[in-house]
């Protein structure tokens, strides 16, 4: 063998192995997605089981502020935000600054109000609060969710919601609906939406501010969706 076919033999052998190497790699890179897939589809599903139901809170009185005290949590960060719409969270969790999420986000569990007094009940929707105020509660802004995660809604009624003239983003790549009347106002979901049902379809609704009018007026919901609606 001479020289020129001993270079040859060397240069084939190294592609040979840098092709090995790459499609080493490429098989641990598919494994490692799988792996996270089905990671995912495990959490989804594990919290998809039944919960034993909550005991709503009682008060002694009518009026009550739902913006205030134990019925609210506001805050800044992704853990605040997870445990104010958990399982035991309040109705409102109110927004101190943009958060952007690590991990998916879940919206569950129905929350009442029942009085001592006269026996009447209240179901209310949940609410993520957007909006940014002053110290008089006047709209100055709106706050922004990143959520790369994913989003899924168990709780009837929920409503993303900024306020006057002020627009709040919502980025994710997919939010799931498994509720009736849920509800943006002022709000824009930069990514797709998905209902588990027609009837949640259906029942979805969007609002913006009209300024000449002063009021919130109804609009389809597909004006604020950035994305796909299924």
């Amino acid at each position: 063998m001479n020289f020129k076919e001993l270079k040859l033999c060397g240069i084939g052998l190294a592609v040979f192995i840098v092709l090995g190497a790459c499609s080493t790699r490429n098989l641990e890179l598919q494994e490692e997605t799988d792996y996270r897939i089905e990671e995912k589809k495990t959490e989804v599903l594990e919290h998809n089981q039944p919960e034993e139901p909550h005991v709503p809170i009682v008060i002694d009185a009518e009026g009550i502020d739902l913006l205030t005290g134990a019925t609210s949590h506001q805050g800044n960060t992704e853990a605040s935000l997870q445990e104010g719409m958990g399982l035991e969270g309040s109705w409102v969790f109110g927004f101190e600054s943009d958060i952007t999420l690590e991990h998916p986000l879940f919206i569950d569990g129905t929350k009442e109000i029942h009085s001592r007094n006269d026996g009447w009940t209240n179901t209310y929707g949940r609410m993520l609060l957007l909006a940014q105020r002053d110290e008089e509660g006047n709209p100055m802004g709106a706050f922004d969710l990143i959520a790369p995660e994913g989003i899924w809604v168990y709780s009837p009624a929920v409503r993303f919601v900024a306020e006057g003239e002020y627009t709040a983003t919502v980025q994710t790549p997919i939010l799931v609906i498994h509720s009736n009347d849920f509800h943006l106002q002022n709000t824009i979901i930069d990514g797709n939406i998905r209902f588990a049902s027609e009837e949640y379809k259906n029942s979805a609704r969007a609002t913006i501010w009209n300024s000449n009018t002063q009021t919130y007026e109804e609009v389809p919901l597909s004006q604020q969706v950035t994305g796909e609606i299924d």
